[in-house]
């Protein structure tokens, strides 16, 4: 028998690899990425006056899951904000109690 081999590419920073998890969160959050290229890349949260309450800037190797912990957050709805290479990918997520 024969084998079909499928690649397959991974887009760079899209909104597809990006992901905010458990979202409510009690704690902690996390944030999931994959990026498909080295890049430097800097990871902000804003609370709902646009203040930063978290950020975080470094370099990153392409074709690696990565996982961030996030900072325990007072309770309230909170966007993430992760850019690299003139591009940018924005979620919500809320920490309850």
């Amino acid at each position: 028998p024969t084998a079909n081999l499928y690649v397959l590419k991974v887009p760079f920073l899209s909104d597809r690899n990006v992901v905010v998890y458990p979202n409510p969160t009690k704690d902690r959050a996390k944030v999931r990425f994959v990026l498909g290229d080295d890049a430097y890349v800097s990871i902000e949260v804003f609370d709902l006056k646009a203040r930063r309450v978290f950020h975080k800037e470094d370099l990153y190797e392409g074709f690696r899951t990565y996982t961030v912990d996030l900072p325990s957050l007072p309770p309230g709805l909170y966007l993430l904000r992760i850019s690299a290479k003139g591009q940018k990918v924005e979620k919500w997520f809320s920490v309850v109690r």
